[in-house]
């Protein structure tokens, strides 16, 4: 794979004062975390096992800490979305081609690594938007960041919302849907998902035994 990508996997989980999301009303807050963890744990296996070298895992403590060091004055803690803007902003100069992707979906196949490096491979000026089950904005991948459309799309994620406030002309859509993690509905669908056989390359076992346990604990959501 080209060393000049840069592939984010975007904290989602974290971001509760910007995003909601509704599966968190339901379940643990210690299995909550495991959810967290075992889906970007999913997206980093998937990307180094197609060859990304360069997967960008945000640590929100590691850019506090960055405060602290670089400023004399007390001031107020950054959200964690401000903290993640900088740290976006700051490593995507490292790069020619960036990839966003929300912590929160499966579904992302070596194959679909491919067709989304080819898709930013053909044209300089363009915004390839990956949408879930729910034509909802995913991830995206560009070779020109922009903090305000980042931000737009995980607040307004649907696709038809991100029409209207943007140029059209601009994106390229993801064939193929990417299933993510946002409610009840969608914890049924990601079972769903993972029962099948034809989607066992989704993820490896290890992380196929995390899941399962989860749908054990809460098999009556699942009704």
């Amino acid at each position: 794979m080209n060393s000049s990508l840069g592939v984010f996997v975007i904290p989602v989980f974290q971001l509760e004062g910007d995003i909601h999301l509704p599966i968190k009303d339901f379940i643990k807050s210690e299995d909550f975390n495991t959810l967290a963890d075992v889906m970007r744990d999913v997206l980093i296996d998937q990307f180094t096992t197609a060859g990304a070298e360069n997967v960008k895992i945000f640590d929100y403590s590691l850019e506090l800490s960055r405060d602290e060091i670089q400023s004399d004055d007390n001031f107020p803690a950054r959200s964690v979305l401000e903290c993640l803007q900088s740290f976006i902003e700051r490593e995507v100069k490292k790069y020619e081609q960036v990839l966003l992707v929300n912590q929160n979906i499966v579904g992302i196949t070596t194959d679909a690594i491919s067709n989304i490096m080819n898709l930013l491979s053909i044209e300089e000026d363009v915004n390839l938007l990956l949408l879930d089950q729910n034509k909802r904005c995913c991830g995206n991948g560009f070779l020109n960041y922009s903090p305000e459309f980042l931000d737009y799309c995980l607040k307004h994620p649907d696709l038809d919302t991100i029409f209207r406030a943007y140029n059209v002309d601009r994106f390229w859509l993801t064939r193929e849907p990417f299933f993510s993690l946002k409610d009840i509905d969608d914890f049924r669908l990601l079972y769903n998902v993972l029962s099948q056989r034809t989607n066992t390359h989704f993820c490896k076992n290890e992380f196929y035994d995390i899941f399962t346990d989860l749908f054990i604990e809460y098999k009556d959501l699942l009704k």
